[in-house]
């Protein structure tokens, strides 16, 4: 029988090894696509989702400070490695980062800002790493190095802002146990993808290496059996609790009180003003008013999990003690400086927090408008290009989301697969047309508008009454 086209001669549908002379090779080889080459695009959107997904499933993960991450999401990126061109690599971590932001609603806050930071350089590392694996030689690093120094460097970039932003002269104290996590959860992935890229017949084809390897995951069950053949049984639908039907009615009536991009204007100016308010009592009266509208634009908030991180970043800052002496607890002593600037910090922090979880929504509502649409230069047509791809990825990750259930423990890699083949013969959904009687400023958003001027008024009185008393 004659071998399939790209394939060597030990066997039917074993992937070939990969050219490792230089990258111009592997473009041809198919290892590298060109840049813009539309046949990548699917992929891009693909790995974009399941940045998203396992940004989500990271925050989800406990940590004593919830808003340092530890690297999940940098998996698409380790997988992208060898199926990316280097623009398309950049687009990756855009989509990383702004789908994070999006979906998490933190966009106005200083997690935002640590994710920037953490994924911009841990990126630029591991494809640099990447390029040295292609070209080979004595320092030819494997996916665990890689990993790794990702890792590390994400991990370095968040402790290096959370010092000046946050936690000052104390988060030293943060580095060993931060750092160690790091190199263990960067080593392990780096491992993970290794094995998933070498058995996934997913990533067979997307690489150019055609059928599914031998060695490959079993092939997945048809839809609705368990493996074996053995019919499923079907899932039971559990009646949504009566705290989230509440939190669905807020949220229908934020959202029609309320337009996104007057949103968004109106989170910048509260971020200006909750920042350069003076005051630490008004910084108090206004992150009591923003808990209050992520409360009422539907979100979840859990008191125990804010009150815990303002702890905690107050107990950082004691580490590091200045002013006068209030108590001493063994060799902790409690000085009203440190107290008082942990105190601030913290509620800085949890304030922006919530600011973003109130103004931040997770969906793209409507078409593009007319300046969208229109033709313009090459920053617009670039950030229109972009919105797409963010668009796509948002409504594929919605699918994966909805799949997480086929993840079996025990089989997670070649679920995983199966999953991803699955998901790459989805088409991406069209966004949605507005809904008839909701487009245009209506009576609702009229009342929107004076609520939003309202609110930025409340939060100007909170940065200005503490001047005009101290004048």
């Amino acid at each position: 029988m004659t071998p399939l086209p790209g394939k060597t001669g030990g066997g039917q549908g074993v992937p070939a090894p990969p050219a490792e002379n230089d990258d111009k090779s592997r473009k041809a080889a198919g290892k590298i696509p060109p840049e813009g080459d539309g046949g990548n695009h699917r992929t891009l959107v693909l790995l974009g989702a399941l940045c998203f997904f396992l940004s989500t499933l990271e925050y989800l993960i406990p940590k004593p400070l919830p808003f340092i991450r530890i690297g999940l999401a940098n998996f698409p990126l380790l997988l992208a490695l060898d199926l990316l061109s280097p623009g398309q690599f950049a687009l990756l971590t855009l989509l990383k980062i702004a789908g994070g932001g999006i979906i998490g609603g933190s966009i106005f806050s200083y997690g935002f800002l640590f994710s920037l930071g953490g994924s911009a350089v841990s990126s630029l590392v591991m494809y640099g790493l990447g390029l040295m694996r292609r070209r080979g030689g004595a320092l030819r690093p494997g996916l665990a190095g890689i990993g790794t120094a990702g890792a590390l460097c994400s991990t370095g970039i968040q402790l290096l802002l959370a010092r000046f932003l946050v936690f000052g002269e104390g988060a030293r104290y943060l580095i060993p146990p931060f750092l160690a996590a790091a190199l263990v959860t960067g080593f392990a992935l780096g491992l993970f993808c290794e094995y998933f890229r070498r058995r996934s017949r997913w990533y067979a084809l997307q690489s150019g290496g055609g059928p599914a390897p031998e060695t490959g995951f079993p092939p997945p069950s048809p839809a609705g059996r368990e493996p074996g053949g053995v019919a499923k049984a079907p899932p039971k639908e559990k009646p949504p609790r009566r705290g989230e039907l509440k939190r669905q009615k807020r949220r229908q009536r934020w959202d029609s009180l309320f337009d996104s991009r007057e949103l968004v204007i109106a989170g910048f100016l509260a971020v200006l003003l909750f920042l350069f308010n003076p005051s630490t009592l008004g910084r108090g009266g206004q992150f009591l008013f923003f808990w209050f509208c992520a409360w009422a634009s539907g979100k979840k908030n859990r008191p125990l999990i804010t009150l815990s991180v303002i702890a905690a970043v107050i107990l950082v800052n004691l580490l590091a003690p200045y002013g006068r002496v209030l108590a001493e607890i063994g060799p902790l002593s409690i000085t009203a400086g440190s107290l008082a600037m942990g105190f601030r910090r913290g509620i800085t922090l949890e304030g922006l927090f919530m600011l973003s979880a109130a103004l931040v929504r997770a969906k793209t509502q409507g078409r593009p408008g007319p300046a969208a649409r229109r033709g313009g230069g090459a920053l617009r047509q670039g950030f229109r290009s972009f919105r797409r791809l963010l668009e796509e990825s948002l409504a594929l990750f919605a699918a994966l989301n909805d799949g997480r259930g086929l993840i079996r423990p025990g089989h997670i890699t070649g679920d995983l697969d199966s999953l991803f083949l699955g998901m790459d013969s989805l088409s991406p959904a069209e966004p949605s047309p507005p809904e008839p009687g909701k487009a245009g400023a209506g009576e609702g958003r009229s009342r929107g508008r004076l609520l939003l001027a309202l609110g930025l008024f409340s939060v100007a009185v909170f940065t200005a009454l503490p001047v005009f008393f101290t004048g």
